[in-house]
């Protein structure tokens, strides 16, 4: 063994100290190493010479550049690779938590609001990769990291940039994939494999976080395979009553043995899920019947999602627009920025919080911002019943902001059947500034001063 840490040393770059094993899989080894040149903690995934192998040099090189390619909040970037005496290595960021695989561990199943989460946090990883014609592959449990309230998904480093291609591990004969989520174009090594492989792949994957157990088991990993070839859908509500119908209909369809039968994106299968989850606004009338008695609202502190903590000050800042622009629209109470900050960092829950403030909804959201690209996420709940009037969520850059403020605002508005004024137009066109610098450093100055 430590030979082997040995060879793995001399194949990364002279800047990684290579201190430990991490974990270990069917297909590579994870090694805790130190970034001495950035002083930061990294994880060293080294495929194992069988998989080496069968991948060759050029090729390595090849998914690794792609793999290098993505940028998105959900996605562990790759940073690093090296190679020698045979060798595949990458490094990725060190992430402080746990993987899908580990809290599988813990619990049996999964809470519905927490599988919602992880189908939002997922399925946007896997659409950007698909919008950029790379399929993943292999997603599973393991490859899923929990950090910080969001799911992201890792192990691009092998992923297929999408041609066909003999040389791909298939063409050694070895299924690509793990074969509880094996799609049936993988387990049967089709020249072709799209996008389509993933959903079904990530409904294998939810179906077991909502029943406790993959969808087909078996005593040999043959006979696995073979059921995701032939075998009848299952039901995941005869495992789980619980679930909801459109729920194990969605599951249903993402796992079709043709993939032309199922969903064409991440997104798709995603809104098929989650939509009437949140009872998304489809009827003006319908949801202000419930809010009409009382329009009033309380904007909670947003969540900073962002890896880098200092980015406080933009969530904080973001809420304050948000709170400021709906103080404009006549006949709207809104509940004071002090009172809403007062419940920032605390578990209470949306009831009590707005029989505190007085207010009938509560409006809660996060903010996850990265270099220029922003994604925030807003919900309205209704505080009698805790049930969502409408969420949304926003992927947008950092020029975008304004509008994505004023957007948020007029769909709050409409919601609760508060009619916009002109003054309340003219006054979202008229405030702040269209300089990206100059809002920041104001921004930074109200968090300062605020604390």
């Amino acid at each position: 063994m430590e030979e082997f840490i040995n060879q793995v040393r001399r194949a990364m770059p002279e800047r990684y100290v290579v201190e430990r094993e991490w974990g270990a899989g069917g297909a590579a080894i994870v090694y805790l190493a130190e970034d001495v040149k950035h002083g930061r903690k990294v994880a060293v995934k080294v495929l194992r010479p069988e998989v080496s192998s069968a991948i060759g040099s050029e090729r390595f090189q090849r998914e690794i550049e792609v793999a290098a390619r993505l940028q998105h909040p959900n996605i562990v970037p790759v940073y690093d690779s090296g190679e020698a005496e045979g060798l595949m290595c990458f490094t990725m960021p060190f992430i402080d938590g746990q993987t899908l695989q580990d809290r599988l561990s813990e619990v049996k199943q999964l809470s519905l609001d927490e599988v919602v989460d992880i189908t939002r946090d997922v399925t946007s990883a896997l659409d950007y990769a698909h919008s950029q014609g790379v399929v993943h592959r292999d997603i599973k449990p393991a490859n899923i990291l929990l950090s910080g309230g969001r799911a992201l998904v890792a192990d691009f480093g092998i992923a297929w940039a999408g041609e066909a291609d003999s040389a791909r591990l298939t063409g050694s004969g070895r299924i690509v994939g793990t074969p509880f989520y094996v799609s049936p174009e993988q387990a049967t090594g089709d020249e072709v494999i799209d996008s389509r492989s993933d959903i079904y792949s990530f409904s294998c994957l939810l179906y077991e976080l909502l029943a406790g157990e993959p969808p087909y088991k078996g005593p040999t990993v043959r006979s696995i395979i073979m059921q995701h070839i032939t075998g009848d859908i299952p039901d995941v509500s005869v495992l789980r009553s619980g679930v909801p119908p459109h729920v194990a209909a969605a599951l249903a369809k993402a796992m079709a043995k043709d993939a032309a039968d199922r969903f064409d994106s991440a997104t798709e299968f995603a809104q098929a899920i989650i939509t009437p989850l949140t009872i998304r606004v489809t009827s003006l009338e319908t949801v202000a019947a419930a809010a009409i008695s009382d329009q009033s609202v309380a904007v909670l502190p947003f969540t900073n999602m962002s890896a880098d903590p200092e980015n406080e000050y933009f969530s904080d800042g973001m809420t304050e627009e948000i709170i400021n622009a709906l103080a404009h629209v006549p006949d709207l109470q809104v509940a004071a920025r002090t009172s809403s900050f007062a419940f920032k960092g605390t578990s209470s829950d949306i009831k009590e919080i707005g029989r505190k403030l007085n207010v009938a909804t509560v409006l809660e959201g996060s903010v996850r911002k990265a270099g220029n690209t922003l994604r925030i996420t807003a919900q309205l709940v209704k505080v009698a019943d805790g049930y969502h009037l409408w969420s949304e969520r926003y992927d947008r850059e950092m020029g975008d902001v304004f509008a994505i403020q004023d957007e948020i605002a007029r769909s709050i508005a409409d919601v609760l059947k508060a009619k916009l004024a002109d003054t309340y137009a003219a006054t979202v066109q008229k405030s702040g500034t269209a300089n990206l610098e100059a809002y920041t450093l104001y921004l930074k100055g109200r968090y300062c001063w605020n604390r």
